[in-house]
């Protein structure tokens, strides 16, 4: 498996989280979800020093995790506030620790960077995408003030995409509006508050939308994961993904997305990214955002291998969240029942209690398998019956 270890190399420490200080445009909600969701990367880091949220690292959890087959790492770091958080990132040797996600400007903390952090801002602005993909796999877009796209004339029954141009780390549609309205293009000045500038891009009639996973090692080679088709709802979020052979790529999106992490890789960067691909109706692909880091569907694609080998070689996989508000050791005991029938790969669980985040609601994070795509989804169904929630 290509772990983070076998990307980032020696001598480097992970983290994962995104600032504490809400300084990001990813999703928003409440922001226990940013480490509930690095928690779900323990399985992929090899021998890395990764930086995990205490949450995420009961007894409960890895008994979970390694009861069904996959590696716990013994090299975690462990926090359990933002105090924590901040002394463990701090004892970390300059220019030693890879940041997912860029945090606030920070002498004490620029230092840390072992990705420049001016490089990882460029690098994930969505005004950038242009630079780095040719001109005729992007979506028509042009750049304007904040000010200029919430005046921006509107007729009836179009759609606008609008993105924000920002230092922030963005993802899952966070910086993203989708206008279908007049109303909504108006909103943009609070919607996208801090953004200096504004992506205004043509709507796309995509049949798929897919994230090619990617990987630019310590040794400069560049390495092609595996793509995931995306679930995301109307209003851009992303929700989820699918993996499975009959979603395979045309080879002229795995061919582009290449070239751009071949780009990335000559300007100074290692690392993992995922490249959002839409497929028109003619078959083109187009590229229409770049995450310069572990995304959503990572994971899953990493595990895909292990999937086929428990489900059979046509294995479809969904990354899966699942929650409820039943007592944390019973949501364990159901991830259990469902990775004994192969059903499951638990890559994570996240206990709220006793946390600074007591009284939010239990994760478990995994992969649903089965062996097409009605057999997943029925199994993912199921979980509605037992009182659950998923995504």
């Amino acid at each position: 498996m290509l772990t983070l270890a076998r990307v980032y190399g020696p001598d480097v420490v992970c983290n994962p989280r995104a600032s504490w200080s809400g300084w990001h445009m990813l999703r928003r909600g409440d922001e226990a979800a940013r480490d509930a969701f690095a928690g779900g990367f323990v399985t992929v880091t090899g021998s890395l020093p990764f930086l995990a949220f205490r949450g995420s690292l009961s007894p409960e959890a890895r008994a979970l995790v390694t009861g069904a087959g996959l590696p716990w790492p013994d090299n975690l770091l462990e926090y359990g506030n933002e105090a924590e958080f901040l002394d463990l990132i701090r004892d970390v040797p300059p220019r030693s620790l890879v940041f997912q996600n860029a945090h606030p400007p920070d002498p004490s903390l620029d230092a840390l960077y072992w990705i420049p952090r001016d490089l990882l801002t460029r690098l994930n602005d969505k005004a950038e995408l242009g630079t780095l993909v040719p001109s005729d796999a992007c979506p028509p877009r042009r750049i304007v003030t904040l000010e200029d796209a919430a005046a921006l004339p509107f007729e009836p029954g179009n759609t606008v995409v609008l993105k924000g141009s920002t230092p922030m780390s963005s993802g899952s549609g966070g910086a993203v509006l989708i206008a279908r309205d007049e109303a909504a293009v108006r909103s943009v000045p609070a919607r996208l508050a801090g953004c200096d500038r504004v992506v205004v891009e043509e709507f796309q009639p995509f049949t798929r939308t897919m994230c090619l996973n990617l990987a630019a090692d310590f040794r400069g080679e560049v390495h092609y994961i595996g793509s995931a088709d995306q679930v995301v709802a109307d209003d851009g979020t992303y929700l989820s993904s699918w993996v499975s052979p009959e979603l395979t790529p045309p080879d002229s999106a795995i061919a582009l997305a290449r070239q751009i992490m071949t780009r990335a890789a000559s300007m100074g960067y290692i690392g993992f990214a995922g490249f959002d691909v839409g497929l028109l109706p003619d078959g083109r692909p187009l590229v229409f955002d770049l995450n310069f880091r572990v995304c959503g569907s990572t994971p899953t694609l990493l595990w895909y291998d292990e999937a086929c080998r428990r489900r059979g070689p046509g294995a479809w996989a969904r990354a899966i969240s699942i929650w409820g508000r039943i007592p944390f050791a019973e949501l364990c005991e159901i991830g259990r029942r469902l990775a004994d029938g192969d059903s499951f790969l638990p890559l994570g669980a996240f206990d709220p209690s006793g946390t600074v985040w007591d009284g939010r609601i239990p994760h478990l994070r995994g992969v649903m398998l089965g062996r097409d795509r009605a057999e997943t989804e029925a199994r993912c169904e199921a979980l509605l019956a037992q009182g659950l929630t998923y995504r």
